[in-house]
This record gives C-alpha cells, structure tokens and sequence, in this order.
C-alpha cells in the first residue's frame, strides 16, 4: 500500500508540448502570401497603415484583405491591386 505522505512529494508528471492539431493550419504557399502581401503593404502604407488596411474590413475586396491576399493567387492580384490604388504617391522634384 501507498503511504498518503509519499503520494504528496511525489511531483506530478511534467507538462509535455502538445501540438495544436485542432487548429487549421495554412499552406505554405498561402504563408508566403500572407509574407508577401505584408511587406508590400508595409513598404507603401507603413506598419501602422499595412495593419490597419490588412486586418480590417475592405468594402471594394468584401473581406479581410490579409484573408483575401492569403486564400488565393487571384485574391493576392486584387490586394496588392488595392494597395497600389491607395498608396500615397512620392512627390516628384521638377528639374
């Protein structure tokens, strides 16, 4: 029989990783336009711009634009189409 006193210093099991498999995870290639569509976003709008512009509703994609950008080959063309439309244009310097 196992004296109660052992039972109590006996240290519990350690915690294992255990893998999230009840989340679905993305393609790699739809990781690497989310990457893409990011840093094209980044470089014409700014990080708080990008963020604001990828994570929230666009009335002219009808969805996320980082959801949109990811899903697909065509919903990355109409995102990185939509960034351009909206990037501030560089002043030019006349000569």
């Amino acid at each position: 029989m196992i004296d109660e006193e052992a039972k109590r210093q006996t240290p519990a099991k350690p915690l294992r990783f255990r893998s999230r498999a009840s989340q679905p995870q993305i393609s790699r290639e739809a990781a690497a336009r989310e990457g893409s569509i990011l840093r094209a976003a980044v470089a014409a709008l700014g990080m708080q711009g990008a963020q604001a512009f990828l994570n929230g509703h666009n009335d002219q994609l009808d969805g996320r634009p980082l959801a949109i950008a990811a899903s697909s080959v065509e919903g990355y063309e109409a995102v990185s189409a939509a960034i351009t439309a909206i990037a501030p244009v560089a002043p030019t310097i006349a000569a």
